[in-house]
């Protein structure tokens, strides 16, 4: 199965948008030297490669850019919209970017399949601060202006399973040798097929069918929880307990306002907000059942939930 179906949609003279590019794409290559590639990226700026040009940019922003309006013939936007605090800019930025009857070529993990947890299980995150899922993804890109011409299963080769072998300490699992994380990943990889029902997600082709008009866009960020204090405690056993006689927990939350709540294995908790970065609220004694338990941060008013930290109980 060809996964990235890039190739495809280039033609000789095409200008390509690249979005969250990072260190590149092996579809460049592909790509013939009379294409212009643009490449997009927060974090990573590079040389002048023949066609392709780096540029730093925040892709959440490039909707506003008047330069860049509709010049583009294909965007690639390969596992990005996973990745960014909003989706509706950068949603926004694809469709700005885009010529009309311009291609789109996206990807996206799909949060209800199991790689996809697991991923975010193992890396806290792995910085996945959006869960997509087919039909939310589809509504998202029509909402754009975007037509579906194409969609196919995404398999998982648990690559990124594989190269934590080489940083084990990095990610806590100093318990754990080299070769037993290899060992796994070959066992997924064998075992987790997609003949078996098992993906990552799913690639997209759209054609960009008519004009969105975003002037009156909210400029929303998604609240990130950084970290919980305490990270758990033993059975029976409270902690920063309060005169009420529940236990209190502290969130240190990227982007925190005074309208979030937390929750605790799905409970919803009460808040005090420092008006920074800090939020506390209080934990009934029978939640703290043994096991492991999921602390996120909500926003009702945007029906965001963030990602989910562990908090275990032994």
């Amino acid at each position: 199965m060809e996964l990235n179906r890039v190739s495809y949609y280039i033609t000789p003279q095409a200008r390509i948008a690249d979005l969250g590019c990072s260190v590149g794409a092996s579809w460049w290559r592909e790509a013939p030297n009379s294409c212009r590639i643009d490449a997009y990226d927060i974090s990573t700026i590079q040389p002048q490669q023949n066609n392709v040009y780096f540029h730093k940019k925040n892709v959440e922003r490039l909707y506003n850019n008047k330069n860049l309006y509709e010049i583009y013939d294909l965007v690639v936007a390969d596992h990005i919209f996973e990745h960014v605090n909003n989706v509706n800019n950068l949603a926004a930025t694809v469709s700005h970017l885009t010529r009309m009857d311009g291609i789109l070529h996206a990807s996206i993990p799909d949060a209800t399949f199991f790689t996809d947890r697991f991923y975010r299980m193992l890396l806290r995150g792995g910085g996945h601060v959006v869960r997509h899922t087919k039909s939310s993804f589809l509504a998202l890109m029509e909402g754009a202006g975007f037509e579906l011409l194409d969609i196919w299963p995404w398999p998982d080769d648990f690559s990124w399973l594989a190269n934590m072998a080489n940083n084990l300490s990095d990610f806590g699992m100093n318990m754990l040798h080299p070769e037993e994380v290899t060992f796994v990943a070959e066992v997924l990889r064998k075992e987790m097929t997609l003949e078996k029902g098992y993906q990552y997600g799913w690639g997209f082709v759209f054609k960009k069918v008519r004009r969105v008009v975003y002037d009156d866009m909210e400029e929303y960020i998604h609240p990130l929880l950084m970290k919980i204090l305490p990270t758990g405690t033993s059975h029976g056993m409270g902690f920063n307990v309060q005169e009420n006689g529940l236990s209190a927990m502290a969130a240190i939350v990227e982007n925190a306002s005074h309208n979030l709540v937390m929750h605790f294995d799905g409970h919803e908790l009460v808040i005090f907000f420092d008006g920074n970065c800090l939020l506390t609220a209080c934990i009934e004694p029978s939640l703290l059942t043994e096991g492991t338990h999921f602390v996120s941060i909500v926003d009702p008013t945007h029906e965001y939930e963030s990602n989910r930290l562990e908090f275990v109980v032994t």
